[in-house]
């Protein structure tokens, strides 16, 4: 076991009581505590953030994070450095609820365009997987909002689960 989440409905002094007493079992394995701060935690490349009555998503990078990945002038093949953009695009699209989609997209965008990605490769990356994402979404059945944003100089279409019932 690395990471286990958790939501505690009882007071903090029986929390840290249970702890001691998972710590009995063995030795050997022992478990720690993180709380949340300010409404957010992290876990495992996830930032949760909970508000009023929901929770919302968005990638998590550690502090010590340098937004270095690999440089698209490397030695590798150029599908080897397509999938480097596709899997950040995917990530994104995977783990974030939408408030924090178009975030992460610019973030990807400056960060790999740091590391000598065209704009034009980042910008298809991007259109493809949002098209294919929504494919997804549509072929499950579900219904959709479209929000729409600016990356750069492309126009690129987000479809949104609608969260209600008809």
């Amino acid at each position: 076991m690395d990471e286990i989440i958790s939501v505690w409905n009882y007071g903090e002094s029986e929390l840290k009581s249970f702890l001691e007493h998972l710590n009995t079992y063995d030795r050997n394995l022992q478990f720690t505590l993180e709380t949340e701060r300010d409404g957010k935690i992290p876990f495992l490349d996830v930032l949760i953030i909970r508000s009023e009555n929901k929770l919302d998503f968005t990638v998590y990078r550690k502090p010590t994070h340098n937004n270095r990945y690999l440089h698209f002038k490397s030695n590798h093949p150029p599908q080897v450095e397509r999938g480097v953009a596709i899997s950040f695009v995917d990530r994104v699209l995977n783990i974030c609820s939408e408030p924090y989609v178009k975030k992460e997209l610019n973030f990807i965008t400056d960060t790999l365009f740091g590391d000598g990605y065209p704009i034009s490769l980042i910008n298809t990356v991007i259109a493809q997987r949002l098209k294919m994402q929504s494919c997804k979404v549509f072929f499950n059945g579900d219904f959709f909002n479209i929000m729409t944003f600016k990356l750069k100089n492309c126009n690129c279409h987000l479809w949104t689960i609608v969260l209600q019932n008809f």
